[in-house]
């Protein structure tokens, strides 16, 4: 997983950017923690992403359970985190679910903002899935000029 703020400087949303495959593992993971008593979890950024190699990373990942509703917010020290009531962080973390092989993107928190329940100071936030995110050395191939 690679967590990337678009654009130097900053014009455009936060992106977490991974293959299809990467995000199912992220899924995987957070569903485990929603399942569990433990308060949050954090998953650490992949480093520089060869995709967007100028874009500024945060350091990781975390969510968060409250009993509030859901906000994305970026934290000072470099972390995205999504912090919320249970049941909204399970609705969230379906935005981590493609397809196999799968290129696309989504806005999980415009869903919930639908129905009043997100936090209106939430940063937006863009789950994208690229195969090449897993596969530096093929992306490299592939742009060769």
């Amino acid at each position: 997983m690679f967590i990337v703020i678009q654009g130097q400087p900053r014009n455009g949303d936060t992106r977490v950017l991974d293959s299809a495959a990467g995000h199912q593992r992220t899924f995987d993971a957070l569903a485990a923690f929603l399942s569990s008593p433990t308060p949050s979890i954090e998953i650490d950024n992949g480093g520089t992403c060869h995709l967007c190699p100028d874009y500024p990373a945060l350091r990781a990942f975390r969510m968060v359970k409250t009993s509030d509703k859901l906000r994305t917010e970026e934290l000072p020290d470099g972390v995205l985190q999504v912090s919320g009531r249970p049941e909204l962080l399970a609705r969230y973390i379906e935005a981590f679910r493609f397809a196999p092989g799968a290129e696309d993107h989504r806005h999980p928190e415009q869903r919930l903002a639908l129905t009043g329940e997100l936090d209106p100071r939430s940063a937006s936030i863009i789950i994208e899935a690229d195969d090449y995110a897993a596969d530096p050395e093929r992306w490299a191939a592939d742009n060769r000029e």
